[in-house]
């Protein structure tokens, strides 16, 4: 196993060239992009090239093409890893550059949950719309935390250089997720009101224009333009 040093990060470099030459590339590595002046920019593990062929989501690619000019470097940070000792380097490179990196799930990098706490990735509305046994308390509870994020405005909960690149992108209310919308739509088609679903999802897709291309909600896009919809019946819980 080769293990991280206290070399600098760009001191590990490696053109794709050289890796391909290099026995290990088929095993088990963590590696890190950098950009020109050696500074991380996004974590990751993987094997073979995979450090130089993966698109690392929105985020990420809008920072290589509009602040890197398309370019970057990948720094091999260690190499011939297991699967744990990989997921314990990888988990130390997110907690060391957290504010620099643009990984969207780092639960080091701070959560700025100032506007609405309960609205946190682990907040009260999320426990109670997912648990809720009436369809009634789960639909109002809903409709409630969806208005919350539409009233948060532009405001980011991500902090650092992932919350900077969401801004610039202008990514639209980036607390505007899909986790409510399914709840509410189908909530109000089995009450059936059609329009009122319609109108929800309506006004979802002007808050978060972007979800459009989400299979979830396409599925609830044909849904209400069909106009019907069967509820299953939810598995009762064990006692």
């Amino acid at each position: 196993m080769t293990t991280m040093t206290q070399q600098q990060a760009s001191d590990r470099v490696v053109s794709l060239a050289q890796w391909k030459e290099n026995p290990a590339h088929t095993s088990l590595y963590v590696w890190l992009h950098l950009d020109s002046e050696g500074d991380p920019f996004y974590a990751g593990r993987g094997r073979g090239l995979y450090a130089w062929e993966i698109n690392c989501g929105p985020a990420w690619e809008w920072y290589v093409r509009n602040r890197l000019g398309g370019t970057y470097e990948v720094s091999i940070q260690a190499h011939s890893l297991s699967d744990e000792q990989s997921s314990q380097l990888l988990d130390q490179l997110l907690e060391r550059h957290a504010d620099k990196l643009l990984n969207r799930v780092n639960f080091h990098r701070r959560y700025d949950a100032s506007i609405h706490p309960e609205m946190g990735p682990s907040g009260y509305y999320y426990d109670f719309v997912r648990d809720a046994t009436d369809p009634e308390a789960r639909l109002a509870t809903a409709l409630e935390a969806q208005q919350l994020q539409f009233q948060s405005g532009g405001a980011l909960g991500e902090t650092g250089r992932f919350g900077e690149v969401l801004t610039a992108m202008g990514a639209g209310r980036p607390n505007v997720n899909n986790y409510f919308i399914p709840y509410i739509v189908k909530g109000l088609m089995a009450n059936g009101d059609v329009q009122a679903a319609r109108s929800a999802l309506a006004e979802f897709l002007r808050y978060a224009p972007n979800a459009i291309q989400s299979s979830k909600i396409e599925s609830l896009q044909r849904m209400v333009d069909r106009g019907t919809y069967k509820p299953r019946q939810r598995k009762a819980k064990d006692t």
